[in-house]
């Protein structure tokens, strides 16, 4: 059964940040290797204004196939804890906009320097778009989707 369409991964670097670091870290937040399976890295790059002159990078991986869906979603539940979990699934309605797209962010520094997967509220993250898979399309299916994934 198919939990998610697709699964959006994105993160913003700052001008100063290290940005292979950064695109590294992204790239092992999937769990294959992304040039072996033809998934691209998109990164557009964000000339900051006057007010806010620094540069942004944005890198974005969106995974459209279904057994890529099911691996990021097999692979995110053996990452988070069982608290963690129980935390997206709680926060569920303030996570959800109109469309069952899920929304959740992974803490960057947590990520970059220790390898960890955290959920954060924070901006400094790498932010994960679930396009949930429901039938018929509404909030009770899309909640029975989401308790799955978070097994």
């Amino acid at each position: 059964m198919r939990l998610a369409h697709n699964i959006r991964i994105l993160v913003y670097c700052r001008q100063g940040e290290d940005y292979e670091q950064v695109k590294n870290t992204l790239k092992a937040l999937v769990p294959f290797n992304i040039e072996e399976e033809k998934i691209a890295l998109n990164e557009t790059l964000v000339k900051g204004e006057k007010d806010y002159e620094q540069d942004i990078t944005i890198s974005e991986i969106l995974l459209t196939k279904e057994r890529h869906v099911k691996a990021f979603l097999d692979f995110l539940n053996d990452k988070l804890n069982a608290e963690q979990k129980e935390l997206l699934v709680r926060e569920s309605p303030s996570r959800f906009d109109k469309d069952l797209n899920f929304f959740l962010r992974l803490d960057k520094d947590k990520l970059n320097n220790e390898q960890r997967w955290w959920i954060t509220d924070s901006g400094n993250c790498y932010h994960i778009r679930l396009s949930i898979a429901a039938y018929p399309k509404n909030n009770e299916k899309a909640m029975e989707a989401l308790k799955d994934i978070f097994h």
